[in-house]
């Protein structure tokens, strides 16, 4: 047996940690290619154990060099090892927030996440459903991250296929779930989606603790067969719930909308830029009526269908703010 494994004929731990205290003195950022082929050759336990003692330096390896390495490194690790770093992310992020509350209501609720993220798995939030508490802190932060610009953005997570990231998110909800309604405050919004699309589809009793105002309505029409617009205005606030309803609205108009679109696309005796321009034209005049967050779903669904480009977006919203 190696020495750097846990000697389990004795109970004791090797020199696992050794290795790992040796590793991080010998780095060289310098050389980030050659730093992370170190890592990308470690055994899964060496490099689990690396995670969890030095996660802020994986943080950065992964954020600073290519896509193609970072894509690399990520898949190298375990689920645990994730974990660890998206867990140290999120404490920075509270800590950064810690440091600017000033009154002790706000520094209460921010060592309220603080200590769900030190709880026990059969202590945290879904067992003692304090989801008001908890709602009311994730509040605070969602407003207090909002003032402020970061670069801490769980960018890594882009480099991880849609069922590896659910695999991930089961982990983090089993050992850290306060983590998955923070993803939604400060994650891109690519990790975002996924995060509110495995809340409605596997975990719905996250529900409980979000904060209408952090989530996009482009989510929602992104993720339309999945939720129950009943049962989620019970749960957000009434000005939250009237947004949700301008989803119904929005699909009305949208199937009118696609039949219209479809006989543009359908006719033979126009180029493929008349179309376009006809397209952009019939979309301008059917929702230009319509309340803004209607408009805005109607637009992000077309562009997730790759009707409109984002240019034309650009151009559609532009009109629509001048009109």
């Amino acid at each position: 047996m190696n020495n750097y494994h846990l000697i389990s004929n004795t109970g004791k731990i090797g020199s696992i940690y050794e290795r790992v205290d040796k590793l991080f003195e010998n780095l060289n950022f310098l050389k980030l290619k050659q730093t992370i082929k170190v890592f990308l050759d470690l055994e899964d336990e060496v490099l689990e154990k690396f995670s969890e003692k030095y996660s802020g330096i994986l943080i950065y390896l992964l954020n600073m060099t290519d896509q193609k390495t970072s894509k690399e490194l990520i898949h190298k690790l375990t689920k645990n090892s994730v974990l660890y770093l998206v867990e140290e992310e999120v404490r920075l992020l509270l800590l950064g927030t810690f440091k600017n509350s000033g009154v002790l209501e706000d520094i209460e609720k921010i060592t309220q996440l603080f200590e769900e993220l030190d709880f026990s798995k059969n202590q945290n939030f879904l067992i003692k459903r304090n989801y008001r508490e908890i709602q009311d802190s994730l509040r605070f932060l969602y407003h207090q991250q909002a003032q402020k610009t970061t670069t801490l953005r769980f960018r890594y997570l882009l480099n991880l296929e849609e069922g590896e990231l659910w695999k991930l998110m089961n982990v983090i909800t089993e050992k850290k779930p306060i983590i998955i309604p923070i993803l939604m405050i400060f994650a891109l919004d690519e990790i975002r989606f996924q995060v509110l699309k495995f809340i409605f589809t596997e975990k719905k009793e996250f529900i409980h603790v979000l904060v209408s105002e952090m989530i996009n309505l482009k989510f929602f029409s992104l993720i339309r067969n999945y939720i129950n617009i009943e049962e989620l205005s019970k749960e957000f606030s009434v000005e939250f719930s009237s947004k949700l309803k301008s989803l119904e609205t929005a699909f009305m108009i949208e199937k009118t909308l696609g039949k219209h679109i479809e006989e543009i696309q359908s006719d033979s005796n126009l180029s493929v830029r008349q179309k376009r321009d006809k397209i952009l034209n019939e979309v301008y005049l059917t929702i230009k009526n319509e309340e803004a967050d209607t408009q805005e779903i109607i637009i992000a669904d077309l562009l997730n269908k790759n009707i409109l480009s984002i240019n034309e977006v650009e151009l559609l919203e532009l009109i629509l703010k001048e009109k």
